[in-house]
């Protein structure tokens, strides 16, 4: 499926200078439009979007979803996703995490984070860090990702990768 370029009918930034060919709005016209949000409404919006339910952690501090058979796992499709980004973006948000369960599981989240920062917002993942490969970081910071955060859930820096899952080496 061809990832969808971002398009907005109701941006904020209309009528700034767009980098020739590019489809995205200058740093100039994502500045006007954070501007104007802090002056109209008091700043602009931050959101946390679940993509998914599944997780492929067990961890003790989560519980998110311990036990959950993953034919009851459920992924956000693409086309609900960007319906739901398109409104969040309308409204304001101009800070977009995605999480889950986990949400390096779901087999779009590159078209998402690329929608996203097409729109000029900042995207953010929290992962556990259990599926990241230097190759999935490159695909996604490629796409427009501007922070990772990852949960790191060790007692003590001792931990091997497996008791920790930090990204050694990455």
């Amino acid at each position: 499926m061809a990832e969808p370029q971002a398009k907005e009918s109701r941006t904020r930034t209309q009528g700034h200078p767009t980098p020739a060919g590019s489809g995205k709005p200058s740093t100039l016209a994502r500045v006007v439009d954070t501007l104007r949000f802090v002056v109209e409404t008091g700043g602009p919006g931050f959101c946390q979007f679940a993509i998914n339910n599944a997780c492929n952690a067990n961890s003790g501090f989560c519980n998110f979803a311990r036990g959950l058979p993953k034919d009851t796992w459920h992924f956000v499709t693409l086309e609900e996703g960007i319906e739901a980004i398109r409104i969040l973006h309308r409204e304001g948000i101009r800070y977009l995490v995605f999480s889950g369960g986990e949400p390096t599981l779901h087999p779009d989240l590159v078209a998402f984070i690329r929608y996203v920062a097409g729109l000029g917002i900042k995207v953010m993942v929290v992962t556990n860090d259990g599926l990241l490969k230097p190759e999935k970081i490159h695909a996604m910071t490629d796409a427009g990702l501007s922070s990772l955060i990852i949960s790191v859930d060790a007692a003590s820096q001792g931990g091997t990768r497996t008791e920790s899952r930090l990204a050694w080496g990455v």
